[in-house]
């Protein structure tokens, strides 16, 4: 719900820079901006007012006695509890970030961390200790980067900020590229650009007077998990009530605002849960809003009817946008800005629409994101437990078979593709893990980039992993990757509307007691997310229910090759000056690109590879011009 910008240094901070630096995030909080400069430390807040408007809610929030300064971009939905534990008389506003300061400063950080429920990236200097920390959550929502650049730490909300500040660090990182590339970037501390890192969901990093730099791990999804109860003996009919009553608690909680709340609605079962259950709790008026397609030949993604349908059965007031591909392509060059050239998808273009043209009528969105992560809605865990198991005589199989044109024009793809998941990730638990979300192989990044220095499961908790079932292992693992792609896409793109996403389904209580059900009450070869699809039959009957998912796709392979669409910028990836190309293997790139190689690697898609590829390098060309990166190490 805000910016955070900063610098922690050893000398006298530039005011005009910072104040210039602070500025580039007034999309993310453009209803009051703040600071405070120390020495040596500025702290720079730019707010988007949601609870307590008026100026007590001003931050960075400082306590002069103790010498603390907190800056807080997010939300805590405890905040009541907490204020009544800590005191009171000791409040100043009724923003529920304040919390912060004095829970700080009464328990100290770890302590503040485990009673926190909520939202955020923070930053906390602490004059007593000489200490700087920057904070992120359990789930990671809310971006945080920070950069070491001579006598200076820099952070900031945005990368952009840190760019802005110190023009040095506009150099892309070659590795941080191909992490970025394989794994959208997630759970990694590495950025696309050079000594710019991010914090990590779960994690603070601390920068102490000598401007060390250390970080630490404060919250543990796979230990948390093993520390949960298992519940062994449950039906469904105590499964369904149990969600519906935590998802319902889940809601009320993030119905406090002093502002208009609406719903993103796609149509979808989870949007579509999220409707009727808010319908529950208020008979008072509720907009809500859907993207269309105005094409005919695009209207196959669409699920404008469903969304219509929702609508009308709990009168809700209505919007929807129409887009097409050159609404899109318009788009596309500052949606690449907002998201710090890490732009991993392209529906993040018209959420980001849909979010501005809400923003007449709302400042929060509620969303159904994470209920797929949480009650594995998606066809990846039935098909990687499949391929998780070990198949000897898959593995006999060729290399050089996969590339066979002969096959690959007679035979149907799906087919091969079963074979190639399961010669190369049967028995291969680790690597199916690392690879699962993957839109362009590891295979093929070291192939065409070069080696890795790092895989994505590396910077996970393997050993605990490795001790619980592999349907826990796949939903855990989607919760600490694919989960924190979603929430930064979600974050990014309403946040660079002024609009505050909401998230229901990522409710401390509804996880926790999620993971404590075996596996097979969420899903099983018959059903996916079980409780909330039997849930969503009770509001909105079988066939709405059981229908094939969606998602949200845009149609993508055609857009890229189309000049009405991204077609100018996909020119810029050829061009000499790419630096990305520069330091890969381009022939053997574009002549794989160009191919009809087998390129369904990916366990969870089953789309060409070649596609986003072409999408990523689209991405980062545009982002060498946008940041005017001069260089690439």
């Amino acid at each position: 719900m805000c910016g955070v910008f900063g610098v922690y240094s050893s000398n006298s901070v530039n005011l005009v820079r910072a104040r210039k630096a602070l500025s580039l995030l007034n999309h993310r909080g453009p209803d009051q901006w703040s600071e405070y400069v120390g020495d040596g430390v500025y702290v720079g807040h730019q707010r988007l007012s949601i609870r307590d408007l008026s100026e007590r809610g001003r931050q960075p929030f400082v306590d002069s006695a103790n010498g603390v300064v907190v800056a807080v971009n997010g939300e805590i939905w405890n905040d009541r509890e907490l204020r009544q534990e800590l005191g009171e008389e000791r409040f100043h506003s009724d923003s529920d970030c304040e919390v912060f300061l004095h829970g700080y400063i009464t328990w100290g950080l770890d302590k503040l961390l485990e009673k926190l429920d909520g939202f955020f990236g923070a930053a906390v200097y602490d004059q007593r200790t000489g200490q700087l920390h920057l904070i992120k959550d359990r789930w990671g929502k809310k971006p945080l980067y920070y950069a070491k650049s001579g006598d200076s730490v820099i952070f900031a909300s945005e990368a952009k900020s840190i760019l802005e500040y110190d023009a040095s660090l506009r150099v892309f990182d070659y590795e941080g590229i191909k992490h970025w590339i394989a794994y959208r970037g997630s759970h990694c501390e590495k950025t696309i650009f050079y000594n710019v890192n991010k914090v990590v969901q779960g994690h603070y990093v601390t920068i102490d007077e000598f401007h060390n730099i250390e970080s630490t791990q404060h919250f543990c999804h796979p230990k948390h998990v093993m520390e949960l109860e298992p519940l062994k003996v449950v039906s469904a009919a105590e499964v369904d009530e149990q969600v519906s009553q935590l998802l319902s608690g889940a809601l009320e909680k993030r119905l406090a605002s002093d502002v208009p709340i609406g719903i993103q609605l796609s149509g979808g079962v989870d949007s579509s849960l999220i409707a009727a259950k808010l319908r529950e709790e208020t008979s008072s008026n509720i907009s809500s809003f859907s993207v269309i397609f105005n094409d005919a030949q695009d209207k196959a993604y669409s699920e404008e009817s469903y969304s219509d349908y929702v609508a009308d059965k709990y009168q809700l007031n209505h919007h929807k946008l129409a887009i097409d591909k050159s609404s899109i392509s318009e788009a596309l060059r500052h949606v690449v800005y907002l998201f710090d050239g890490m732009l991993d998808i392209p529906n993040a273009i018209p959420i980001y629409l849909l979010c501005k043209y809400a923003k007449k009528d709302i400042t929060v969105f509620l969303t159904g994101e994470g209920a797929d992560e949480l009650f594995g809605g998606y066809g990846k865990f039935n098909k990687a437990v499949k391929y998780e198991k070990a198949n000897p005589i898959s593995k006999l199989i060729p290399d050089g078979f996969f590339n066979l044109n002969f096959f690959i024009n007679r035979v149907k793809h799906n087919y091969i593709y079963s074979m190639y998941l399961s010669k190369y990730y049967s028995g291969e638990t680790e690597k199916l893990l690392d690879h699962v979300n993957s839109f362009v192989s590891p295979f093929t990044i070291e192939k065409y980039f070069g080696n890795l220095e790092s895989t994505l499961v590396q910077h996970l908790d393997m050993d605990t992993l490795s001790r619980l079932p592999f349907m826990n292992q796949l939903l855990l693992v989607d919760h600490m990757t694919y989960l924190n792609f979603l929430l930064e896409r979600q974050d990014k793109s309403s946040m660079g509307a002024s609009v505050e996403a909401r998230l229901p389904f990522l409710d401390m209580d509804l996880i926790n007691y999620a993971f404590q059900l075996p596996h097979k009450h969420l899903l099983d070869d018959q059903m996916n997310k079980k409780p909330l699809k039997r849930l969503a039959e009770k509001y909105f009957g079988h066939d709405f229910v059981h229908r094939p998912k969606v998602g949200f796709p845009l149609p993508i392979s055609q857009w890229l090759d189309d000049p009405e669409g991204f077609g100018e910028s996909v020119a810029k990836i050829y061009s000499n000056d790419f630096l990305v190309l520069q330091k890969a293997d381009k022939k053997g790139l574009m002549d794989y690109m160009a191919s009809n190689a087998f390129d369904l690697r990916q366990v969870s898609y089953g789309d060409s590879e070649k596609v986003w590829l072409k999408w990523k390098l689209m991405v980062l060309a545009e982002a060498q011009e946008i940041f005017g990166i001069t260089d690439i190490r």
